[in-house]
């Protein structure tokens, strides 16, 4: 009798369980199967520019029908950057030449191979001395480039002679003098082989301001100052989308000269130079976007990164910049949207040779690049205004970059510093 009340009680139990499952809401069960997936929310930080970070907000709609996913968007100066203790983006889109000091800060991901040898990212579309040098720190990617401008001469109007050397060209543009013009004229009276380690020692982390490239440099720049030649046309080093080119004024733009000698520091000697090739100069502007550590989406962040930085997405993202320049073979055609239309051909062909040379001089990636370039600055201020020697300004600027060097402490800048020449990895 027990057997059959228990069984009954389980019958029922059943049959009441069951009747539940039946009378519930036939979509019930299918709703919880269907819940969707909550959409990945990405954000973007965007270090000083604001045009970048208006065009990646006009993007939104199409990365959530691409990717399903959020995208915000927020910016920041680069003196908040530098400031800050730790990111929260996702991604990150900053001056490329502060490369150094977010991978010292352990702040960014290297770009997964997987995202570098993709079709989609077309590593092989890139412009040679970006794909091999400008995007690559210590051996390793870990940024893609939204553009690194190469420096170039500009003037408005007057029509000027080619100048094949400096001193050519001392003679028919009065330039303004700055830390660029004289970073520029010293590497190129620096042998290939050795310009790399232009203005630091990387032993050591000891300027080299007061070699006799940079010297000389210092004083043809001084001595031209001094000229009385009111037949040059005013000139400065820029890039083409640092200046305004939608006005009535025409821009010209052109290469920056070779030297017609070259020290040669084994043998302590100057000797004519061999070499014609006009030097290309990187690291003054440029943009760079990073997947950042702190991500939690890292993958969804490398799809964001390779979708920025190729394809229509990336053309219609940099070209809204000011400190940027097309950087795939690609883009060769489109360039008029970073020169609003000025130009033509000649200037796209020229900036397209210049980042595909193999004679360059990247500035240094390291912590505190813009308070040494605010010091060389100075420098040669104080030496073209006569209140000091070219030497004389020179000395003062060593001692306070070796001042800078030991603030920010000489073992981490020596390490930066051999990081960007590519001489240790990230794991040193």
């Amino acid at each position: 009798m027990r057997q059959l009340f228990l069984g009954a009680i389980g019958l029922g139990l059943a049959i009441s369980w069951g009747c539940s499952r039946d009378d519930a809401s036939p979509d019930a069960g299918a709703a919880t199967a269907a819940k969707p997936r909550a959409a990945v929310q990405l954000t973007l930080l965007v270090v000083d520019d604001p045009e970048i970070a208006a065009g990646a907000s006009s993007l939104r709609g199409e990365w959530a029908e691409r990717s399903g996913g959020e995208l915000f968007v927020q910016e920041m100066t680069l003196d908040e950057l530098l400031a800050a203790e730790q990111l929260t983006a996702d991604a990150i889109v900053y001056p490329s030449r502060h490369v150094g000091t977010l991978v010292a800060r352990n702040w960014l991901r290297p770009v997964r191979d997987s995202v570098l040898k993709s079709d989609s990212f077309a590593m092989g579309d890139l412009l040679p001395l970006v794909r091999n040098e400008s995007m690559r720190y210590a051996g390793q990617i870990f940024g893609a480039t939204l553009g690194e401008p190469p420096l170039m001469l500009a003037w408005q109007d007057a029509p000027v002679a080619a100048a094949d050397t400096w001193e050519e060209l001392d003679q028919r543009l009065a330039l303004v003098t700055g830390e660029a013009e004289l970073i520029a004229r010293a590497a190129s009276c620096v042998d290939r082989q050795r310009r790399a380690e232009l203005l630091f020692d990387a032993r050591s982390m000891t300027p080299r301001l007061t070699s006799p490239p940079v010297v000389r440099a210092l004083e043809r720049m001084v001595a031209r100052s001094n000229q009385d030649n009111g037949t040059a046309v005013p000139a400065r080093f820029t890039w083409p989308s640092a200046v305004d080119l939608e006005g009535e004024a025409t821009w010209h733009f052109t290469a920056l000269p070779h030297a017609a000698s070259v020290f040669d520091s084994l043998r302590d000697r100057w000797q004519p130079q061999t070499d014609g090739r006009p030097l290309t100069v990187l690291g003054f502007g440029g943009r760079s976007v990073s997947v950042t550590r702190a991500s939690r989406n890292a993958r969804s962040a490398f799809k964001l990164l390779a979708w920025l930085a190729s394809g229509d997405t990336a053309t219609q993202l940099s070209s809204r910049s000011h400190a940027t320049v097309w950087f795939r073979r690609s883009q060769r055609r489109q360039a008029g949207r970073w020169l609003a239309g000025q130009g033509g051909d000649d200037l796209a062909g020229l900036v397209t040779r210049q980042l595909s040379s193999e004679s360059f001089y990247l500035l240094p990636r390291i912590p505190g690049i813009d308070g040494y370039l605010k010091v060389l600055g100075e420098a040669v201020g104080q030496a073209v205004r006569g209140g000091s020697t070219p030497g004389e300004a020179l000395e003062s600027a060593t001692a306070r970059w070796e001042a800078l060097t030991e603030s920010l402490g000489r073992p981490r800048q020596r390490l930066a510093y051999r990081r960007h020449l590519g001489l240790v990895g990230t794991a040193e």
